[in-house]
């Protein structure tokens, strides 16, 4: 069942990518890339749910038929580390145990490393595109205001801040955003999204209750639900797997 859905999820993965390569395209299909996501975080939801379906089972039921599956379930699937590479997440930022997984399964699946390659290539992930868009849409004087806004909340806050005798957390929260706000000190915290792209992220969120930001900020957010189900469903699966494991072995 799983395979199923993860086939389902790089159909649609795919067809968001599709329509985000040309950023003059974007604003005219973004209802559809919209619409398209909100299945990608339903699909997920129904992905994390079912996980609690094999917790109803004894870890000696699970492996009377685990050994059938071979890599067609969770983090072994080949298809779940393609939909991750089209998402963004690069083979360097993986943990490593031993042999990469292209080296590990490439007996069984010797057009894997071809497939993943091609969906690592650089600006064709949904971080690159999503990172370009999100560029496009930086305005330097929303920036502007905007930092004068917090600069303005920052100094009325220290006041506060300093009555209830918590002004060192204060000021260590100020200089937070002084280095955030330019781009230099931004660069230094090793963010992977570019500062400009942060700018543009930023704008959309706060103009969210615009009209013309409303889609876009939809976008902006179904991503964020996605990038959270995913951590959630890794975690679960996790859980499940050191559960089973312990359960044999001990």
């Amino acid at each position: 069942v799983y395979e199923l859905w993860f086939k389902e999820l790089d159909v649609e993965i795919s067809s968001v990518l599709d329509m985000m390569k040309d950023l003059r395209q974007i604003d005219v299909m973004m209802l559809t890339i919209v619409s398209r996501l909100q299945r990608v975080t339903v699909i997920m939801k129904i992905l994390v749910d079912q996980i609690k379906v094999l917790e109803t089972m004894t870890p000696l039921d699970f492996l009377d038929f685990r050994h059938e599956l071979g890599t067609g379930t969770g983090f072994q699937s080949v298809q779940f580390r393609l939909i991750e590479a089209k998402l963004g997440i690069r083979q360097g930022d993986r943990v490593g145990h031993g042999k990469t997984y292209k080296e590990q399964y490439k007996p069984r699946h010797e057009d894997y490393g071809k497939q993943l390659n091609k969906a690592e290539e650089r600006g064709s992930t949904l971080f690159d595109l999503l990172e370009s868009w999100l560029e496009s849409r930086a305005d330097q004087t929303f920036w502007e205001k905007y930092c004068k806004g917090i600069d303005e909340f920052m100094k009325e806050e220290e006041e506060r801040e300093m009555k209830k005798g918590r002004l060192q957390q204060h000021r260590e929260t100020k200089h937070s955003f002084e280095e955030f706000k330019v781009k230099s000190g931004y660069m230094k915290k090793k963010f992977r999204l570019s500062f400009e792209a942060a700018q543009g992220a930023i704008m959309i969120i706060q103009k969210r209750d615009d009209p013309r930001f409303h889609t876009s900020y939809q976008l902006v957010s179904l991503l964020m639900d996605l990038d959270s189900l995913l951590m959630h469903w890794r975690s679960e699966y996790l859980y499940f797997v050191v559960t089973l494991y312990n359960a044999v072995h001990y």
